[in-house]
């Protein structure tokens, strides 16, 4: 479930449109070109740099 969380997370950090309830303040319009389908793998997403800390304590 976390692999899952981690993928949703990314994919929506990169995706750099608004479509359906993902609206971003610094990309408001729809791309058409984004509409096709994509494919992350966790290795990817596991690379890409967090936006948040990792430990919380």
């Amino acid at each position: 479930m976390a692999a899952a969380a981690t993928l949703i997370t990314v994919a929506a950090l990169r995706r750099e449109e608004s479509r359906g309830g993902h609206f971003r303040r610094d990309f408001p319009e729809t791309d058409p070109k984004q509409a096709l389908r994509r494919q992350l793998t966790l290795a990817e997403a596991r690379a890409w740099p967090s936006p948040c800390p990792r430990s919380v304590a």
